[in-house]
């Protein structure tokens, strides 16, 4: 190559003809452009705003969940963000997942759900309002899949610890969440052995457990007030149904692993719930102050646990095996008239 000083600077090919070095640059930018665009329909977007038809809010700290084939495969909680749509806005989310079969805008809007490119050439769609507590599925007919992105009720700070965990989701077929159990305690992943027989199932009664870090005192003071002072209030809860042993007893210690999941079999058919359920509990009331009073109260939620035995056949051995059931959670509400001065 030879470079004279008193011409354009010129890049030759191996036909020696000049290509200005503007236009080199112009195509190197093209290239990086379109490698962008190749790497970006890699994957592809869900991006929305979370909203409470009921309050009015655009919630910050909800959790946004996406599945695929039932399984967690990302997951955002909503913020104060800037979006395409609307700029920046309350209960924004945005979760970026492989576009695995790779997928075209045309055949993602086969669902009826519009997708747009944007100016990298991501494929991504806007859910303008995402009412919280609910699901949305985008299927695929041309692929025969399917995605769910659900919004789970209540603040994240509300949740269950085993939930906030990235991957611990599972959708059931009936649209509820069921949280992956640690592999150590995953009675689903033993097999039923045929020479267990559960016979009968004894609940022998409930009892409550106090959640201290969930109960909320509330303040409404109308002393030197001529009428009733009311105050709306609502809160929903999530919680995780649980199948336990007995207290101070250990599974594969005092009995057998596949007993157990004979066990735990039994009792997801008896009460319905699956373990690791993800389940809420919605409370909305009205608080009220009566003229000349100034009343405290207390709301404590509570779990509530069923106890008994199972009866159970292994090998002709006849044994009873305790357990304890998470089946609900519950609240009480306490006053007190803290008094006028």
């Amino acid at each position: 190559m030879v470079i004279n000083k008193q011409t354009p600077l010129y890049i030759f090919d191996t036909k020696t003809r000049p290509v200005q070095l503007l236009g080199l640059i112009s195509l190197f930018i093209l290239l990086v452009g379109l490698a962008c665009m190749v790497s970006a329909v890699s994957q592809m977007t869900f991006t929305g705003k979370v909203v409470n038809s009921q309050t009015g809010e655009w919630p910050n700290n909800r959790l946004v969940l996406v599945f695929f084939k039932n399984v967690e495969i990302g997951r955002d909680t909503t913020k104060t963000g800037t979006t395409k749509t609307e700029g920046v806005v309350d209960g924004a989310f945005s979760i970026a997942i492989p576009n695995t079969y790779q997928l075209t805008v045309e055949q993602l809007n086969e669902s009826g759900t519009k997708f747009e490119t944007d100016e990298f050439g991501g494929i991504f769609h806007w859910f303008g309002e995402f009412e919280e507590g609910s699901a949305q599925s985008i299927s695929i007919p041309s692929k025969n899949i399917e995605y769910v992105i659900k919004v789970i009720d209540g603040d994240i700070s509300t949740l269950p610890p085993e939930l906030l965990q990235p991957g611990s989701a599972n959708l059931q077929s009936d649209g509820s969440i069921v949280v992956k159990a640690p592999a150590t305690n995953n009675s689903t992943a033993v097999s039923l052995n045929s020479e267990v027989q559960v016979n009968d199932i004894n609940i022998s009664g409930s009892e409550s457990s106090d959640l201290g870090a969930m109960t909320i005192p509330i303040a409404i003071n109308n002393c030197g007030g001529n009428s009733k002072v009311t105050q709306g209030y609502s809160r929903t809860q999530t919680f995780i149904h649980e199948f336990n042993a007995g207290v101070g007893v250990k599974i594969g210690v005092d009995f057998s692993v596949p007993i157990w999941a004979s066990v735990s079999a039994e009792l997801e058919n008896q009460y319905n719930f699956k373990q690791g359920q993800v389940d809420t509990r919605t409370l909305d009331t009205e608080l009220a102050a009566e003229p000349n009073t100034n009343v405290k109260y207390t709301i404590t939620w509570q779990e509530i646990w069923d106890y008994g035995e199972a009866e159970v056949t292994d090998n002709a051995t006849v044994m009873m095996v305790p357990f304890r059931v998470k089946k609900e959670l519950s609240y009480s509400i306490e006053s007190e008239n803290l008094g006028c001065p």
